[in-house]
């Protein structure tokens, strides 16, 4: 994928091509799925059947694109014979797995009739599912509701700890004190506060 026109990198279609296929044999799914394509569609005709070969790999291993590419296949007749039922079923899978591309696909079979039986409600819950924009991935070290975690708060001192010469144990006996930033605290210009006991 890098090699495909990622910042940093020239766009080489043969090293992505060359990267897909090892990593297509070693049977990861979503790169049988996108090589497989690219086989069927950038490389040639001769190449469609071992092409189709892989993106079924990938739709029976389950995968997202490999479903939504296999679907495309049976809907247009490329390389199968056409079969708007078995691409409506195949876009559901996909769509279910997060495909965007396969949300939008069933939804307009769901318009249409293509395949399913015409029913705008669906249609118009997975177009509300597909405009949805896609969640930015999380803090692995966030909390439990969401968000990132917080910075830890500065620790209380005792007055009592400080060396005996400490100016502020001077002016605050007996008092515990904490160091808190300005940024933390509500005071703008003292980064001291103090606590009674």
């Amino acid at each position: 994928m890098l090699a495909m026109g990622q910042p940093g990198y020239t766009r080489d279609v043969d090293a992505a091509r060359e990267w897909f296929r090892k990593a297509s044999a070693q049977g990861y799914a979503p790169s049988q799925a996108f090589y497989g394509a690219l086989l069927m569609r950038e490389i040639g005709p001769e190449w469609i059947e071992l092409g189709l070969e892989l993106v079924r790999k990938s739709a029976a291993q389950n995968d997202a694109q490999g479903q939504f590419f296999l679907a495309r296949c049976y809907e247009n007749g490329h390389g199968v014979a056409r079969n708007d039922v078995t691409a409506a079923a195949l876009f559901e899978k996909a769509a279910l797995g997060g495909s965007k591309p396969a949300q939008q696909s069933i939804a307009a079979m769901y318009e249409r009739g293509q395949g399913v039986a015409s029913d705008p409600v669906k249609a118009a819950k997975w177009r509300q599912i597909a405009d949805k924009p896609v969640p930015a991935p999380r803090c692995p070290l966030a909390r439990r509701r969401g968000g990132y975690p917080r910075r830890p708060r500065t620790s209380l001192l005792r007055a009592s700890s400080w060396p005996s010469d400490h100016p502020l144990r001077q002016t605050a006996p007996g008092a515990t004190r904490a160091l808190i930033p300005a940024r933390y605290g509500k005071e703008s210009n003292s980064a001291v506060s103090a606590f009674s006991l």
